[in-house]
């Protein structure tokens, strides 16, 4: 963007006394010279050159009319980068010197620069000044103090000829090497008085003189120097004393240099009209090791100010930024008491803290693009404020502790971002929707104002991974509408949402805290827990809001809770109940299931469950159960829906209809396999002719019920020879089963259901056909575990047709697995003992037993037996083996923790044919049967399973 752009800076004249070693004012030149001899110096010939090498248009001295005439060094209209350079200048006599210059720019465009540097006794070049053309602000650093024996000065220029007036101008003018001198306090005394000063030493002869603007003051031995008017001086060091400011004083610290007070010095200024000002574009340092104390200072003008060292600084009243200013403060302790500010000039000025500070007032940006950042610990005792809504794109940046209030933008464009830690006690007001707050990853966000502006929905960001967002006030809040990764709700009172929330992490309700959701809607992805101690912690509205647990891994709720509507649809995992809830309203299972574990769910007179299939269901876990309240005449009519599943992979709802019946509570589990004792896995089981399941049902009060029960299962859950067309309902009466219906045969073409009425005495359920002898005369099946391996026997009386006997293992008596195969004795009236070894069995309790086939291929089940191995190793099996291509079984069992393990299949020539993910539960492990999507070649292959140690089997497909 093109501009017109002017600036001239004029220094304060040398106050009488100061030594100029070097100058150059251009005025003894004719147009066109490029090579100077000023005659000031022992060295007069060629006091400067330049080189300009292809530069084209004007590179020399030249004669500038514009508000009047100048005599400068030009540059303008050139193509390639010149450099002006002066002679080595001798700056021994004092060791300290200033340089200085002069220069104007005119309509300099993007891309034109001017870079002075300096080359301190023959080293290395250093940058202390940078102009781009495209700046905002020529408000230029022009002098430096330096240090040393000699010095070199060069000027960099670029510019074009593309400018306002079809010309870019660059222009040299009044270039000063100034000694500066030392003075030493000499006594305690006051700085306006000569007996106090000595230009020797601490102590040393009165020099008959007081500090001058070319003057950088020394106190020391412990002297207390008093400053009671206004003064000027090019630097101070306070290094075993104390510099006193009496009253409503400024010290001005003339160009760029340092004010350093020492370890057990103090500067003090304790009127809150007093200053110090620094009156040069330059930078400046602040080095305090002990105290220092003044009413005000600011930075302006470009500035660069950088406060260090291990001591502290207080400002009794404000610090103030404008002009483009830069502050850095790396101090132990910074103390503003009233306002940190960025002034009506503060365009792009910048506060870095790296430090410990804090202000006793506001924080106030009154222009544009200013920036605050935050690396060590900053505490505002007041309030954050943008002056007006025309003062935009401001920001803080904090990636350290900030402690803040209020946030009031006036509607100016803001930015807030937050990388650590940011404590927020006042609320949000005048946010525009163009601002943007946003907490970083990893950052926390404690926030404990009471209302919130309308566009902060639009406004805070809380999505980045791991960044929690706190709400922690003592007393009622309002909840952001916006999404959020980890979300507390803390302190106390009411927190009410003031619309639908997302979180893609985990929410807690804690402290004294009652969150309202208002009648609005919560999508989470992470764990529920609420450990307020509040009585009603969750409160919801008008009965509409909805929960949805929707994330990818497995979920938790971890705390009683009560929910109007809840929604499961999730893309993987399970939603576990490590506690017990209640539902008022409709729960729908889109995608994925719940798992009761030993907790139970609460389905109230006013709720139901409306969705549910054999891919998303409850699974009644461990202890697990499944309440529906007021069932039956007077409460809720019709089938009641029970979509329970003992496993992942077996779904077997049930549906009760007590219309006919006085209404009643009633609770539901499903177990596996069916016990001669009626007892829920435990006992001797039934291994032939049923359903392997069993339905618990008790309702709760006995008696005036008048149901009809209605089961469900398919195919993968008959054994023994069950007899779908000649099968009923059984149910356990405490003493034996005992069948109410028989016979009827199964309805459904898969899944398989089967109904039973007028049922009143509630017990275990269970499906059974008629049964036929086994075709031999088992006297016994043992089963014993030793020293890594189960020792399996059994014995026959008789045999008939009994071509051989196979041996399966299960630990969750659903899926089996074959162990091996015992050639029979065909027909035999005769005793015959039988044994085999299973070197591999399963970790923890597991059950064998035996699957007798004859020769015409029926076959028949004994009953199971239980064996127990308490090594605890990992257990890992994959069969059938020899394969037929078309899918594998694999089982693991025996883990300490839940997992997510990969399995890959591999051919022998590294090619992978399969890969999945399976989770495995600690408590019941996982059969799982793999299908592949093609038909395996023969071959060898190998499975590869991620346990704790990897794992590989091989594979043979025939």
């Amino acid at each position: 963007m093109k501009k017109l752009l002017v600036a001239a800076l004029i220094f304060m004249s040398l106050q009488a006394g100061a030594q100029v070693i070097w100058s150059e004012d251009f005025n003894s030149y004719s147009d066109g010279t490029t090579v100077g001899d000023n005659n000031n110096t022992a060295n007069p010939a060629n006091d400067w050159t330049l080189s300009c090498s292809g530069c084209g248009g004007t590179f020399s001295k030249q004669t500038f009319w514009l508000f009047g005439t100048y005599e400068v060094f030009q540059a303008s209209n050139i193509d390639n980068a010149g450099t002006w350079t002066s002679e080595e200048i001798d700056i021994s006599g004092t060791g300290l010197a200033v340089l200085d210059f002069t220069f104007l720019a005119i309509s300099n465009s993007d891309g034109d620069y001017l870079r002075a540097y300096y080359y301190l006794d023959g080293g290395s070049r250093q940058l202390f000044y940078d102009l781009n053309g495209d700046e905002e602000t020529l408000d230029i650093p022009t002098s430096i103090i330096l240090q040393g024996n000699s010095v070199v000065i060069e000027i960099e220029m670029y510019n074009d000829d593309s400018g306002f007036f079809s010309t870019d101008y660059y222009m040299l003018d009044d270039i000063t090497v100034t000694a500066i001198t030392n003075l030493y306090s000499r006594q305690t005394g006051n700085l306006a008085t000569t007996g106090t000063w000595s230009a020797d030493s601490y102590g040393g002869a009165n020099c008959g003189c007081t500090p001058t603007s070319n003057s950088v003051i020394n106190i020391g031995n412990g002297h207390t120097v008093t400053m009671n008017s206004d003064a000027t001086v090019a630097g101070v060091n306070v290094e075993n004393g104390v510099l006193s400011l009496s009253g409503a004083v400024d010290l001005t610290l003339n160009y760029g240099s340092t004010l350093t007070v020492e370890s057990g010095s103090s500067l003090n200024g304790t009127n809150s009209g007093s200053w110090i000002i620094m009156n040069a574009n330059s930078p400046y340092i602040f080095d305090v090791d002990g105290s220092l104390q003044v009413g005000n200072t600011e930075a302006e003008n470009d500035q660069t100010l950088d406060l260090t060292g291990s001591g502290s600084m207080t400002l009794v009243n404000d610090l103030i930024l404008s002009d483009g200013a830069l502050v850095t403060n790396d101090l132990a302790s910074l103390s503003i008491g009233n306002e940190l500010e960025f002034s009506s000039s503060s365009s792009y000025a910048s506060f870095t803290n790296n430090g410990t500070a804090d202000t006793g007032g506001n924080l106030y940006f009154n222009n544009d693009n200013s920036s605050l950042s935050n690396n060590g610990s900053l505490t505002i005792g007041g309030n954050i404020y943008v002056g007006a809504s025309s003062d935009d794109n401001n920001s803080i940046t904090n990636n350290g502790t900030l402690n803040i209030s209020a946030i009031n933008t006036n509607d100016g464009t803001f930015v807030i971002t937050n990388n650590n830690l940011l404590n927020q006690t006042g609320s949000f007001s005048n946010i525009t929707g163009s601002s943007n707050f946003v907490n970083a990853a990893n950052g926390i966000w404690n926030y404990s104002g009471s209302s919130s502006d309308n566009n902060m929905s639009g406004v805070l960001n809380a999505t980045a991974t791991d960044n929690a967002f706190n709400y922690t006030r003592a007393g009622n809040q309002e909840v952001i509408s916006t999404t959020y990764f980890i979300l507390n709700i803390d302190g106390s009172g009411t927190k009410s949402l003031e619309g639908d929330i997302t979180i893609t992490d985990d929410l807690a309700i804690q402290g004294a805290a009652v969150l309202n959701a208002n009648s609005n809607d919560i999508a989470l992805a992470g764990d529920w827990n609420n450990t307020s101690s509040a009585g009603d912690s969750f409160l919801q509205g008008s009965g509409s809001e909805l929960v949805t647990f929707n994330g990818s891994g497995t979920q938790q709720i971890n705390d009683p809770e009560t929910f109007n509507n809840l929604t499961v649809d999730k893309s993987g995992g399970f939603l576990d109940l490590y506690a017990n809830i209640r539902l008022d309203g409709t729960l729908r299972l889109n995608n994925r299931k719940l798992r009761l574990r030993s907790s139970s769910l609460t389905v109230s007179i006013s709720g139901d469950i409306a969705t549910a299939s054999s891919s998303s269901y409850i699974i009644n876990n461990a202890n697990g159960i499944l309440i529906q309240e007021s069932i039956g005449g007077g409460g809720r009519t019709g089938d009641v829906f029970f979509p329970l599943g003992r496993n992942n992979g077996s779904y077997n709802p049930l549906w009760i209809n007590n219309d006919s019946g006085t209404a009643d509570e009633f609770s539901v589990r499903v177990g596996n396999n069916v016990f001669a004792e009626g007892g829920f896995e435990a006992g001797t089981m039934v291994g032939s002719f049923v359903v392997n399941k069993t339905w618990f049902i008790s309702e709760g009060t006995p008696g005036g019920s008048d149901a009809t029960l209605t089961f469900q299962w398919d195919s993968s859950n008959e054994i023994g020879g069950f007899d779908r067309a000649n099968m009923g309902v059984s149910h356990f009466n405490g003493a034996a089963w005992e069948p109410l219906t028989a016979g009827d045969g199964a309805g459904g073409g898969g899944p398989y259901s089967a109904s039973v009425s007028n049922v009143s005495d509630f017990s275990p359920f269970a499906l059974g056909s008629d049964s036929s002898p086994l075709p031999i005369e088992l006297v016994e099946f043992k089963a014993s575990y030793e020293s890594g391996r189960v020792n399996l026997s059994w014995k026959t009386a008789s045999e008939l047709n009994n071509d051989y006997f196979t041996i399966e293992k299960t630990v969750d008596n659903v899926n089996f697995e074959e162990v091996g195969q015992v050639q029979g004795h065909g027909t035999t009236t005769q005793p015959v003992n039988y044994s085999a070894v299973d070197r591999y069995p399963y970790n923890g309790v597991s059950y064998y037993r035996l699957k007798q086939t004859d020769f015409d291929g029926k076959f028949t089940y004994s009953d199971p037996v239980r064996v127990e191995n308490t090594d605890r190793d990992v257990y890992l099996n994959v069969y059938p083996v020899p394969n037929d291509g078309h899918s594998v079984n694999v089982s693991i069992s025996g883990l300490d923790a839940q997992i997510s393990t990969g399995i890959k299949i591999i051919e022998s020539s590294g090619r992978i044919v399969l890969e999945e993910e399976l989770e495995v539960d600690p408590v019941t492990g996982v059969t799982r049967e793999i299908h592949f999507t093609n038909q395996l070649v023969p071959g060898v292959y190998f499975m590869i399973i991620d346990l704790p140690e990897p794992e590989v089997r091989q594979i043979l497909v025939q």
